[in-house]
């Protein structure tokens, strides 16, 4: 019997350090206090976390000076801790 295993992030952890950084920059330029992701895209290019289901509510926030968090239905948490680089997971149910 095959088992699906997760995979961890895509790259090392300094690569999404240096993504986070260059988002910041650009957040504090134009005077933002935090960046709100909704795109599976841009969600993967910040926490690594290649989400299966593009239809469900999903959100990273960046702040400026405080580390990201990711808000995801409950069910899809787990998926998200296993392969994120990010520690902040806040989730709830269907």
């Amino acid at each position: 019997m095959a088992t699906d295993q997760v995979p961890g992030p895509p790259f090392p952890r300094e690569e999404f350090e240096v993504r986070l950084q260059r988002t910041r920059e650009g957040l504090e330029e134009r005077n933002l206090d935090a960046g709100v992701f909704f795109g599976a895209e841009s969600i993967y290019y910040l926490s690594g976390y290649g989400t299966p289901s593009h239809y469900g509510f999903q959100l990273l926030v960046v702040p400026t000076d405080q580390d990201p968090f990711f808000v995801t239905r409950q069910h899809m948490a787990s998926g998200f801790q296993a392969s994120s680089w990010l520690d902040q997971c806040i989730s709830f149910p269907d």
